[in-house]
């Protein structure tokens, strides 16, 4: 399920129990609580996400191995923010990814399997030697060829689920930068360990539903 309200598994506990703020300082407890205030937050507050955008992200993952370059290059602009619709990607750091990658990554949709890893998707995109590709950018490739069975990474998100796990406010985590892509050691483990700490809140309810997404990453931006 990718798109519509988010119903939480009753047959799937969480390991823990979700304690979150609300913006005015007030606490407060209950994952669905928690995900449908802040998902909603996702659109009210940041004018740039829009709706359409979503739904088109989904549609285009929902095609698996008939992903088209166009459809990476449209994904990579979006995750960016980058509002050009010609020419290079342009990512937040200004530096330019080129529409290229958009073939590249339909090259590693054709191989990958259902059974894939994340590492066996992030290695064969990284083999690719995508210039401007950092790491989070390569998470969310991994993100979309999984069909969304890994989880989309990014500072935000990051720093939403940390506050949950350890019951601080958002702005009192301090979040350290990935490592290098080609660190793959270290990437595994960071990857590894927010997939855990998502599963300690959600158990395996995360997995296809981006309204979680949305949720954690409008949460990490909260100054409370």
């Amino acid at each position: 399920m990718m798109k519509g309200k988010t119903i939480m598994n009753e047959t799937s506990v969480s390991r823990k129990e979700c304690v979150f703020y609300y913006p005015d300082g007030q606490k407060s407890n209950g994952i669905q609580a928690f995900i449908e205030y802040y998902s909603g937050k996702y659109f009210l507050d940041y004018s740039y996400n829009v709706k359409e955008k979503e739904e088109k992200i989904c549609e285009i993952i929902e095609k698996g191995k008939d992903i088209l370059p166009e459809d990476v290059v449209y994904l990579m602009r979006w995750k960016t923010g980058d509002k050009n619709a010609e020419g290079d990607i342009i990512n937040c750091y200004g530096k330019r990814i080129s529409c290229s990658i958009g073939t590249k990554v339909v090259k590693v949709a054709k191989i990958i399997t259902p059974n894939s890893s994340f590492l066996d998707i992030y290695n064969l995109l990284l083999s690719e030697n995508m210039s401007g590709m950092g790491t989070v950018y390569l998470l969310t490739i991994v993100w979309a060829l999984s069909g969304m069975r890994y989880p989309i990474y990014d500072k935000y998100a990051k720093i939403g689920i940390e506050a949950i796990c350890t019951g601080k406010k958002p702005n009192e985590i301090e979040y350290n930068y990935p490592p290098d892509k080609g660190s793959r050691t270290a990437v595994e483990k960071m990857y590894t360990e927010y997939q855990r700490q998502l599963s300690e809140i959600l158990g395996n309810d995360w997995e296809k539903k981006r309204e979680i997404d949305q949720a954690l990453w409008t949460y990490g931006h909260q100054i409370i």
